[in-house]
């Protein structure tokens, strides 16, 4: 399964993607050599093999005592031409996200087909297409999520709860989700303003959600779930 996002806006205020890139925290991070193998892998399987050449090093995360390894992949003529630049973005994904995520791969846009990302989730690994910010790899880090590899193993958002939870909430999180016709595209998206509550402390008031509380209160159980996994 490959999973998609293009960014349209629904519920969220018009500034979201600025106001979510301010307050994430950024985690410290050291490099260190990587393996092309698996992000290689991931571009071939999707049809979007790097047809320059291809480097690694592999970023580990620090959030606390807790870190967390990720793949970095450059292709050469993708939108970042070293590791570090989409590094940095890669360290605002959030801790309870980053988990899952294993490789991230700037991919040749040429052969993207108009793609902004997409996301292997079982494998958890995620190629971009264009150069991103918080909000596009906060959805496809939880698409990683939505199937928990090694926890979970399948996807949460093809459960009763979750359908029944899209199904409760009166709108949706933004026009892409409302269109996309896929409950995992509908959890890609929800999660942004869930991330935004967790983080936002007092910089930014809360905007209304209560239409999309159903799926706020869904999310939150899953995350709860997998943490005390």
């Amino acid at each position: 399964m490959i999973v998609v996002v293009a960014l349209q806006d629904g519920i969220l205020p018009e500034d979201f993607n600025d106001m979510l890139q301010s307050i994430l925290p950024s985690a410290p991070y050291t490099l260190s050599s990587g393996s092309t193998d698996e992000c290689k892998q991931y571009l071939d399987a999707s049809d979007k093999s790097c047809t320059t050449s291809l480097s690694a090093e592999t970023a580990t995360y620090k959030h606390d005592d807790r870190i967390y390894p990720v793949t970095i992949c450059i292709c050469q003529g993708g939108p970042y031409d070293d590791v570090k630049g989409l590094a940095d973005e890669v360290a605002r994904i959030p801790e309870f996200l980053l988990y899952f995520v294993k490789g991230v791969t700037s991919a040749n846009a040429e052969v993207s087909g108009g793609l902004v990302a997409l996301t292997y989730p079982p494998a958890g690994q995620i190629q971009v297409f264009v150069e991103v910010n918080a909000r596009t790899l906060t959805h496809e880090a939880a698409h990683a999520q939505d199937y928990a590899a090694h926890l979970k193993d399948t996807y949460y958002t093809q459960s009763d709860t979750w359908r029944q939870a899209v199904s409760a909430s009166t709108c949706s999180p933004t026009g892409y989700a409302a269109s996309a016709g896929s409950d995992g595209e509908v959890y890609g998206d929800a999660i942004l303003p869930y991330v935004f509550n967790l983080y936002r402390g007092d910089e930014y008031p809360a905007f209304d959600t209560e239409c999309l509380e159903p799926e706020l209160a869904a999310i939150d159980a899953y995350a709860r779930s997998l943490s005390s996994t």
